[in-house]
């Protein structure tokens, strides 16, 4: 599992990538769609990190 800095950056980029292509080629594409569950898969191991740190 990586850690939770190197998540952090992950999503965050990820997150711009999603906004950008969002505004290419609409909100209800199917590759915005993919790029957002990719997005959630990231901030589940992100929480996951989380938890396992407290």
């Amino acid at each position: 599992m990586r850690g939770a800095n190197e998540l952090r950056e992950k999503i965050e980029a990820v997150r711009a990538e999603l906004n950008t292509l969002a505004k290419q080629v609409g909100a209800m594409a199917k590759e915005v769609l993919l790029k957002s569950q990719e997005l959630d898969e990231l901030l589940n191991e992100y929480n996951r990190a989380l938890k396992k740190g407290e």
